[in-house]
């Protein structure tokens, strides 16, 4: 029970189920957090937006963070990140079934028509080895492209890849979907902190200390495992 005087912190966040999502306010992560906070008598509230808003509202200090983040080091001029990650996930490669899909290293994407959501880590890695990626503002499009074949190949989480494949089509065409077996990274995901919100460091070490009380009891592998996402 918190008390009647609570604090209260809200977070920019956005939609990537099966880990978050605005229609399902018992995901995972959503949970992991307010029961985080909570043991620290603070009660959180959650604003849902496109993941590129959500991340420039926090930027600017309209919300106190924004979560889950991979930690890059052009991210920490804008933001406290906590130290402890609140999610380890693993990405793979996703393309239909008759596309001979192959790769050892990333500048074998050259070789297909790749896919790639604006904003999101891939895309400056993409132009760094100067890979031609076709950019979409929604991660859903990529899934739709595939299908289409406007792009034949998009990175991304395996769980949330295959979540959103089974909401978004037919069972006929997702079963047209593969992915290749080897992950090509497995994500390590923070909580950003705007440093232009008031009290930012406070409830980042607020957070942390719930977090560590939260892992300790065992609550957290428990969520995962009850979201079947452990």
């Amino acid at each position: 029970m918190l008390p009647v005087h609570a604090d209260v912190v809200e977070f920019a966040v956005g939609e990537w189920a099966p880990y978050i999502s605005k229609k399902d306010p018992s995901s995972p992560l959503e949970k992991i957090v307010s029961e985080a906070y909570a043991l620290e008598g603070i009660q959180v509230k959650y604003s849902y937006f496109p993941w590129k808003r959500s991340y420039g509202y926090t930027k600017k200090g309209r919300y106190i963070g924004t979560f889950p983040w991979t930690h890059l080091r052009s991210r920490e001029e804008d933001f406290n990140i906590n130290p402890s990650p609140i999610l380890k996930d693993p990405s793979v490669y996703f393309h239909l079934k008759d596309t001979d899909f192959e790769w050892a290293t990333l500048t074998n994407l050259k070789k297909y028509r790749v896919g790639v959501t604006l904003g999101y880590k891939n895309q400056e890695i993409y132009k760094r080895l100067e890979i031609p990626a076709e950019v979409v503002p929604y991660e859903e499009l990529n899934f739709k492209m595939i299908l289409q074949g406007r792009i034949e190949v998009y990175g991304a989480s395996k769980r949330v890849g295959y979540a959103m494949i089974k909401s978004m089509f037919s069972p006929e065409d997702a079963e047209q979907f593969t992915n290749h077996p080897e992950p090509y990274t497995t994500d390590i995901y923070h909580i950003l902190f705007s440093k232009q919100a008031k009290d930012s460091e406070k409830y980042m070490r607020a957070f942390e200390s719930g977090f560590s009380k939260l892992k300790a009891s065992g609550r957290y592998n428990e969520i995962l495992k009850i979201s079947n996402v452990d």
